[in-house]
């Protein structure tokens, strides 16, 4: 089975990314159905009683495959992908969504950082602790060794947003994307088709050349659809059109950054779902 990565509502056609007529629509509809109201849950139901394909053979859909929708910032245009939906309405949904599942914590923030935020010493998850009367905490109760006074790394998580603000090329240092990993049928063909080759005195070279076919198109079957260049200009763009923020934009948050890590000194370092990561000064 394929790999291949393309956002729900596109298609190639004469090797350009364009606009898949009868998929973009259905993302149009999940808007205003979230927007009117309606929850993930009740969504999925109405797309799955309509036997929709949210890809081909696969007419089930969950909440999640509509949530994933409604967060894919693809949607708003990039160089590469037109534009599906307006600016408002992806604002509109995301900042709902923001609302509607940061649960009962008063302090948005910490609902989406608690998540995503680890020890650069350990790895463990880090804990927020809001128990003392004189200040709130962040610490990791693995190592111990990490700790950051909340004002302290709200203040670094709005530099580094704002950092990319104004600085949108910030998010033009990323690894190169790994688009391909073997495994098990292509390790076993190749190590076939070697020890075949090996043994040159009864090499079958029309079954040798047929097997070689065969590896190519097990090889191409495990490839991925590399998006790390869309992806990159999709959150520079969205950066771009941004003012400063005074405080932090959870909608933005979630959307845009994959995890962050606080290391023993304070220093944070905030990866983005592209794979760049912008860091701060430290002090605890």
């Amino acid at each position: 089975m394929k790999k291949r990565t393309m956002p729900y509502g596109y298609e190639i056609r004469n090797g350009e990314i364009t606009v898949d007529q009868d998929t973009s629509k259905v993302i149009k509809e999940v808007f205003e159905a979230y927007l009117d109201g309606m929850s993930f849950a009740q969504i999925a139901a109405e797309l799955t009683a309509q036997g929709i394909d949210y890809y081909e053979g696969k007419t089930q859909w969950n909440k999640l495959m509509v949530k994933r929708i409604l967060e894919c910032s693809f949607y708003l245009g990039t160089a590469k992908y037109p534009r599906i939906i307006n600016h408002e309405q992806f604002e509109s949904a995301n900042t709902l969504i923001s609302e509607k599942y940061g649960g009962y914590n008063k302090d948005p923030r910490a609902t989406i950082l608690k998540k995503r935020t680890f020890c650069q010493e350990c790895g463990e998850r880090i804990t927020r602790d809001i128990q003392s009367t004189r200040y709130h905490k962040w610490f990791c109760k693995g190592c111990m060794n990490t700790q950051l006074r909340e004002e302290k790394f709200y203040d670094r998580i709005l530099k580094v947003l704002n950092m990319v603000i104004r600085h949108p090329e910030l998010l033009d240092e990323v690894e190169p994307a790994d688009t391909y990993e073997s495994n098990y049928e292509v390790t076993s063909k190749t190590n076939e088709l070697n020890c075949m080759l090996n043994n040159s005195q009864s090499i079958d070279f029309q079954k040798s050349f047929a097997d070689i076919l065969e590896l190519a198109s097990l090889k191409y079957d495990n490839c991925e659809y590399d998006i790390t260049e869309e992806l990159t200009e999709t959150l520079k763009q969205d950066y771009r059109n941004r003012q400063e923020l005074q405080d932090i934009s959870t909608e933005l948050l979630e959307r845009t950054v994959s995890h962050v890590m606080i290391d023993k000194s304070g220093k944070i370092a905030v990866h983005f779902i592209n794979g760049a990561v912008v860091k701060t000064e430290g002090g605890t």
